[in-house]
């Protein structure tokens, strides 16, 4: 991709072409004669270098505080470039982040999806067992009634059926009171912890749908940042 800064004649405000799209930048009158209409260029190359370079090598253009003609350099937010004879200043990546977008992966999200959604079928799951055991108790009851009012067991023993019957119905009595209890909490602790995580990497912000879904739409909804696996 490429950059050209100069000066907008009509405005005397900085005005940056992209590919065919333009953007002025500044204060009107902010730019003096001493830049020119086109100034200077910067490429973004594919492999993420970038180059700035006087298009005049008569221009004045500093980079950072250094009088340049062709430079590579790392971008950052601290990146100053000065033009004309007057150093008319201006922080490259704030121009920079204008047309192109930063990409960042997330495809720890998959992760972040995929933990959440068994967490929650484990306790589907587990909510089910519970539930066909305690009704397995009328089993159980027509099982010691049986016993109780047979001659199968004699003696003490056959009070035992109805002891076990007891102790199951506590169990599953006292189990059903746990989960009760404490499931919808930590229901809405799940709920609560994939939303903190499911967010976009950049801004913070959360998001929605599918990790496939993300991925085809590209970007965050918000911050607008590409989306990458």
């Amino acid at each position: 991709m490429e950059f050209i800064f100069g000066r907008d004649p009509a405005t005397c405000r900085l005005k940056i072409t992209v590919e065919g799209k333009t953007l002025l930048w500044g204060d009107p009158n902010s730019v003096d004669n001493s830049v020119s209409r086109q100034h200077l260029k910067l490429e973004v190359n594919d492999d993420g270098t970038k180059v700035l370079t006087n298009i005049n090598p008569a221009n004045a253009t500093k980079l950072n505080g250094n009088a340049i003609i062709k430079k590579k350099f790392e971008l950052d937010d601290n990146t100053v470039v000065e033009l004309g004879m007057n150093g008319y200043k201006f922080k490259l990546n704030e121009i920079v982040k204008k047309f192109i977008k930063e990409t960042v992966s997330i495809g720890h999200l998959k992760q972040v999806i995929d933990g959440y959604r068994k967490a929650k079928l484990d306790m589907q799951i587990g909510e089910r067992k519970q539930n066909a055991m305690r009704g397995l108790m009328p089993v159980f009851m027509a099982l010691a009634g049986v016993v109780g009012f047979t001659d199968i067991l004699e003696g003490p023993i056959k009070i035992l059926p109805s002891v076990l019957l007891l102790l199951l119905s506590g169990y599953f009595g006292y189990v059903g009171f746990v989960s009760a209890s404490r499931n919808p909490l930590k229901g809405a602790e799940l709920d609560q912890n994939f939303r903190n995580k499911y967010v976009c990497p950049k801004c913070g912000h959360s998001l929605n749908g599918e990790y496939s879904d993300l991925l085809n739409a590209g970007q965050c909804p918000w911050c607008h940042t590409r989306f990458k696996e």
